[in-house]
């Protein structure tokens, strides 16, 4: 359990060597995203995910396939979604509501979610592929609102529609579009010395840091970083340590637990 919950986004890590190291080029900037996710990697601990739905426009599916985006870490169920204006309160298995339809033209439509059931058949994978067995084995599929994780694609029975996939994700930024890390000093600084030290193996010249430097500046934070994402603050522990009291009876209870049960108790037949 994290006590630092508050999230920051990634490019701050790139804003940050840029002031500091002023690389003359712009091609590090397209790795160090890939950088940072090796440096969370090696501390271990990432707390940037999110539980949400797939917002409007959702998912297209086209020949019984969708691309999963890039953000689901890992998905709870997928819903498809029909379009239904006979009601003006409709919400979707998830308790959500769908964009509202103001009377006015191109307005998005209301959709019913109905919750699709994830299919056990590993041969359900050749769905919406040309082979002649996809008719033969997936009938039951095809007829029922079932779907396959393949790869990075969801496969459905339905060969076009729109899909919502409820899941973990990562936060992501909306200012930039980049994934979040966590906002601790020494968290950002192993991030911000393991993307150094990468972009020195890749032929960076620094007059006063070199690949040494950096990796030391890394490891020295990432313990810190592991140990300030994992173990609790004074805040957090009291706060913990109040509410696991709540469960803590009375001084009385030891006593009271036994009262009356030399009394002889009457059964009610009625």
């Amino acid at each position: 359990m994290s006590q630092h919950l508050k999230t920051i986004s990634s490019q701050h890590i790139v804003s940050k060597i840029s002031r500091t190291f002023r690389p003359p080029e712009s091609d590090w900037i397209e790795d160090c995203i890939e950088d940072i996710g090796w440096a969370i990697q090696a501390i271990g601990y990432h707390a940037g995910f999110e539980i949400k739905s797939t917002e409007y426009p959702y998912i297209a599916v086209a020949n019984h396939r969708a691309l999963i985006p890039c953000d689901v870490e890992r998905v709870i169920h997928i819903e498809c979604l029909q379009v239904d204006n006979s009601s003006d309160h409709i919400l979707n298995p998830d308790g959500t509501t769908p964009p509202p339809t103001p009377p006015e033209e191109n307005c998005p439509p209301k959709y019913k979610g109905i919750k699709m059931q994830l299919s056990s058949d590993r041969s359900l994978a050749s769905v919406g592929e040309h082979s002649p067995r996809t008719t033969e084995m997936n009938t039951t599929f095809n007829q029922g609102n079932s779907y396959w994780i393949n790869g990075n694609y969801v496969v459905t029975g339905f060969e076009k529609g729109l899909i919502k996939i409820h899941g973990v994700h990562f936060i992501i930024d909306k200012t930039d579009g980049s994934p979040c890390i966590i906002d601790d000093f020494a968290y950002k600084s192993c991030c911000e010395w393991w993307c150094v030290s990468q972009m020195i193996l890749r032929g960076y010249k620094h007059p006063e840091v070199d690949y040494k430097t950096a990796l030391f500046q890394f490891e020295k934070y990432q313990y810190q970083a592991e140990n300030a994402c994992k173990i609790m603050g004074l805040d957090k522990a009291e706060r913990f340590s109040k509410s696991w009291n709540r469960f803590v009876h009375s001084i009385d209870f030891g006593a009271n637990f036994h009262a009356g049960l030399e009394q002889q108790e009457y059964i009610d037949k009625s």
